[in-house]
């Protein structure tokens, strides 16, 4: 089966999405789930060679050398694996007796997922760069229609506009250095094209080539974020709806990590090093910085939004390590972490809905009325830590592991990110589940719907954590290997 099908999923799913909201909300929301998990079911098909991954090629180049061409390796499938899981956990958080234009919102979801699928698939540098813009129409549109603003009313343009503007900046730093080198194939070759394997076959001169390296890293820096492009994070994930942070903390931000490890990294394998010392003081500072900033939170949203830079920073030393241990860690977390984020969103929507405030010091007792919640909540703070059993830990550990032959200091403070991790984590747990109960909630505890969506992601978290051989072995075998020491 072509690859393209997985495009064609999301497109059907935004239409049965919309037909399905002229009927009821709730059958938007299941249309929405259910082509999410179909996106989950095809990709591990493919990955387990039940169904062959054939790519989408039109071989017919335009005037500047673009084409059509989609593929998909195993990392490419697990990160469809993990767009597809985390697009029907945004959906089943959709809460659709208080949100407006139900059906509109989660077909923007739906195209935001889909942009997303074609930067995972796109073996072309110009058509990748375009699937990565694409992603923030519909990104940029939930954030200004159903954002929180500071006064409580829905829609906020101007987060909207300054999530836009740094990831717009990133993206037009990327097309430079898409373009610049293309201009370096063909005058070396006298043909236009944007083709990855074409542009890593390509003649640059050094000089040239760490400035170009440079553009990428400050493109996907911003994306994923790191320290110190991270400006846009906190007021993103604080006042997006929580739908639509689980998407972007599950999935948007692990595009950054994918473009270094498809672009970057394969295109300049010798002038990436030269950022790497750089590259791995700003993903330290990010793994510190990140967790302070969480464990000072009184906030359970930015605490969750300071969490994500923290664990992120793991990944992006993990890529810039040059050790191919740690690489394959980072490939292992950015699954992992792509769940226990949606989690730890999720967690803060319902412990907020719950207690009537996002404020920790507000909450307590909540264990008391809601011990499902309470279960919960501890498991997913745990995993979220790094706990061994969890998937974060398997990322982690190899990352940590792979890093310290390289640069030794680095891995030692990043270790003590895990410290500070298991202060705010059970610092949360114990605010708002322990203690006096401070607020008389009616809404109770988990209803079957939330306790679905906890259950699939700890089940997720717990399969990579016993079982992520599949993930380390696919990565392994992974084009991008072959540049590796």
């Amino acid at each position: 089966m072509s690859v393209l099908a997985f495009l064609f999923l999301f497109a059907l799913g935004t239409v049965a999405t919309l037909a399905a909201a002229s009927l009821s909300p709730a059958g938007a929301r299941l249309s929405a789930a259910v082509t999410g998990i179909a996106c989950s079911a095809l990709a591990l098909a493919m990955l387990f060679g039940k169904i062959a991954a054939l790519p989408s090629q039109w071989d017919r180049p335009t005037p500047f050398g673009a084409f059509w061409n989609l593929a998909a390796d195993s990392t490419s499938l697990w990160m469809l694996f993990l767009l597809g899981a985390v697009t029907a956990i945004a959906a089943g958080a959709t809460n659709i007796n208080k949100m407006t234009g139900v059906g509109n919102f989660l077909a923007a979801l739906l195209g935001c997922s889909g942009a997303v699928a074609g930067v995972f698939l796109a073996q072309d540098a110009l058509l990748y760069f375009m699937f990565f813009e694409a992603m923030l129409v519909p990104a940029w549109l939930m954030l200004a229609h159903w954002g929180d603003t500071a006064d409580g009313c829905k829609g906020d343009s101007a987060t909207a506009n300054k999530f836009f503007i740094y990831s717009q900046t990133g993206g037009l730093l990327m097309l430079l250095a898409v373009i610049t080198l293309a201009a370096l194939h063909q005058r070396e070759t006298g043909v236009w094209s944007f083709s990855i394997d074409d542009l890593a076959a390509t003649t640059v001169p050094p000089e040239r080539a760490r400035w170009l390296v440079a553009a990428l890293l400050l493109a996907f820096g911003i994306k994923l974020p790191v320290y110190p492009f991270h400006g846009w994070l906190v007021d993103t994930y604080s006042k997006a709806p929580t739908p639509a942070v689980i998407l972007f903390s599950g999935v948007l931000s692990k595009t950054g990590a994918y473009g270094i490890y498809r672009l970057a990294l394969p295109l300049f394998p010798a002038a990436f090093s030269e950022w790497a010392y750089t590259a791995v003081l700003c993903g330290t500072i990010s793994i510190l910085y990140g967790g302070y900033l969480a464990y000072s939170q009184q906030d359970v949203r930015k605490l969750a939004a300071f969490t994500s830079l923290s664990h992120l920073g793991y990944v992006w030393i993990g890529l810039f390590s040059g050790s191919p241990l740690a690489i394959r860690g980072a490939v292992v977390l950015m699954v992992a972490h792509g769940f226990s984020s949606a989690g730890m969103f999720l967690l803060g929507d319902a412990l907020a809905e719950r207690a009537g405030t996002r404020r920790l010091d507000q909450m307590g007792g909540l264990v008391k009325t809601a011990p499902w919640l309470a279960g919960a909540a501890t498991a997913i703070a745990m995993a979220s830590v790094g706990l061994p059993g969890f998937g974060n830990f398997i990322g982690e550990f190899l990352v940590l592991a792979g890093t310290y032959g390289r640069y030794p200091i680095a891995a030692v403070f990043a270790q003590l990110g895990v410290l500070i991790a298991t202060l705010y984590a059970l610092g949360m747990v114990h605010r708002s589940l322990l203690g006096p109960e401070r607020v008389k909630s009616s809404q109770g505890d988990l209803d079957l719907r939330e306790k679905v969506l906890f259950g699939g992601i700890l089940l997720a978290l717990l399969f990579l954590g016993f079982s992520p051989q599949p993930v380390i072995a696919e990565s392994a075998s992974s084009p991008v290997a072959e540049v590796l020491p």
